[in-house]
């Protein structure tokens, strides 16, 4: 008997119930386009981080300014933790209006069409 199983199987569940207490989890599009975008290299994840950030700033330029200030310092958790920009572009989303997440939604979606769209042309 694997005296650890138990303790995998309470890990494991304490791990679905963290993925399913995000704050974007709300929002189910939203969350599977940020799922997706953790797996895009750094390059093309920092180009669409941007441009949502632009979108952000276009739209409500306080946002961004107000979550700026609470960036935290010396923790990294979760993968947008990592570096400011990702880390301020979806914190500013969690305090975004509806119609901000909708139009970030739709551009993210858009723009993962498209690449996959290119990947398509390239191969062949």
């Amino acid at each position: 008997m694997d005296i650890f199983l138990p303790f995998q199987r309470i890990s494991g569940l304490m791990l679905m119930n963290h993925k399913r207490n995000r704050w974007y989890d709300s929002y189910p599009d939203l969350s599977e386009l940020l799922e997706a975008l953790k797996e895009l290299d750094r390059g093309k994840m920092n180009i669409m981080l941007r441009n949502v950030k632009k979108i952000i700033t276009d739209t409500d330029g306080d946002l961004i300014n107000n979550t700026v200030m609470k960036y935290p310092l010396g923790i990294d958790r979760r993968w947008y933790d990592k570096d400011p920009l990702s880390w301020m572009t979806i914190n500013a989303l969690k305090f975004a209006d509806d119609s901000l997440r909708k139009r970030v939604v739709a551009f993210i979606a858009g723009e993962m069409r498209n690449s996959k769209r290119r990947e398509k042309m390239i191969a062949g």
